[in-house]
């Protein structure tokens, strides 16, 4: 790793009872320099795009992935090495603590070792808002109690559990926006990212009251209806940011027309001032969210070195 490789390394790892949470930010991979891996049953978030990222697991057939930003990741039982990725990343993984896993089992009747190595997900609401949340602590803009942490885990691992290994909805689970709708109305915020959407507009793509919308959203994702969608917001301007957007102009896409108000905003999910740090989405990534392939396909990458950290 060179010295300016070095200046975009970042590893933060947030410890609680419930689990551990790693956000990074890390150099380009090259199997025969540096290498990071994805521990077993951890689930996140790619906050950066790749082209053709080679991974591979247990001295199996290697794998070149292409995929956009916000891409979710969901890893089985076995680990993954990153050995080659081109441009910078930036992540987060949520690590549940064994008891989280144990009891979710128990409670959901799911296999976790039928979870396959790295399914990719092009979009998942639960994991993009828990990851969200956990960045913003990593990078000290947010402090989270050891009982918030443990309701975004456990909230988390029993989604992926009934909705991604088909285990059985708990009854502690019930009075949750069902999935279709937070999906339909996550669309709706994409498609008007440039502007502020209200309680009730998002609610009325539910076709639900404002107060039930509010309160069962909350439950389903671990965030408010506002909050997910300023977070989804600053995330736009975070990628404009990286393709080169002064911050006025990322401001004005978004909708906000307040230099001050678009700066907290920035702050308050990125942790640092609009503009800084914008390597942590490199503009290769940043394009191949134009790259809908997510292309797939076995490719012979040489001997690797593992370096063990956090995966890109």
């Amino acid at each position: 790793m060179s010295p300016g490789d070095a200046e975009t390394m970042r590893c933060t790892a947030l410890r609680f009872g419930s689990g551990c949470v790693e956000h990074t930010r890390l150099p380009p991979h090259d199997s025969h320099a540096y290498t990071s891996t994805t521990a077993p049953f951890a689930f996140g978030v790619s906050f950066t795009g790749h082209r053709a990222a080679v991974l591979g697991s247990d001295g199996k057939a290697l794998q070149a992935r292409s995929f956009r930003p916000s891409t979710v990741g969901l890893n089985g039982p076995r680990a993954v090495t990153w050995l080659h990725v081109s441009e910078p990343s930036e992540g987060v993984e949520i690590h549940p603590a064994p008891r989280v896993l144990d009891k979710v089992a128990a409670l959901t009747h799911c296999q976790w070792d039928d979870l396959e190595s790295y399914r990719q997900l092009s979009t998942d609401e639960v994991i993009w808002a828990a990851s969200v949340m956990f960045r913003a602590a990593a990078l000290r803009r947010r402090t989270l109690t050891e009982d918030e942490a443990e309701g975004l885990i456990l909230n988390l691992t029993i989604h992926v559990a009934v909705h991604h290994l088909g285990g059985r909805s708990p009854r502690s689970f019930a009075g949750r926006l069902a999935p279709d709708l937070v999906g339909r109305v996550a669309a709706h915020l994409h498609r008007n990212c440039d502007r502020a959407v209200t309680l009730a507009e998002m609610a009325s793509v539910a076709v639900m009251s404002p107060y039930h919308f509010h309160r069962s959203f909350h439950r389903a994702v671990g965030l408010t209806p506002s909050t997910f969608a300023m977070a989804l917001r600053m995330e736009r301007a975070h990628r404009l940011l990286a393709a080169g957007r002064s911050p006025r102009e990322a401001a004005d896409a978004v909708g906000i027309g307040d230099p001050s108000y678009f700066r907290r905003s920035y702050r308050r999910f990125l942790g640092e001032p609009a503009g800084v740090n914008q390597r942590a989405v490199s503009p290769a990534g940043a394009a191949s969210a134009q790259d809908p392939s997510g292309t797939v396909r076995e490719i012979d990458a040489g001997p690797a070195e593992d370096r063990g950290t956090p995966g890109g």
